[in-house]
């Protein structure tokens, strides 16, 4: 039995999953980009209490010392 336009509901249930499997992926790309963002803060935040604990007995000269970049927000 065609419904739409000669589209058939196999058809229809076809194209309404390939719609749904495309949201899908697009949700959990933003939820893998919102983690990324949150342990990159995560990981800059340890390595400035790192940096914090070591303090002026770090022996590398600062001139070689890694500068740190900041998380947009």
């Amino acid at each position: 039995m065609a419904l739409f336009g000669g589209i058939t509901a196999t058809e229809l249930a076809a194209i309404g999953g390939l719609v749904l499997a495309c949201a899908g992926f697009l949700v959990n790309l933003y939820f893998q980009w919102r983690e990324d963002r949150r342990k990159s803060e995560e990981h800059l935040l340890r390595l400035a209490a790192f940096d914090r604990r070591i303090g002026a007995d770090d022996p590398r000269p600062a001139k070689k010392r890694v500068e740190r970049r900041k998380v947009d927000e």
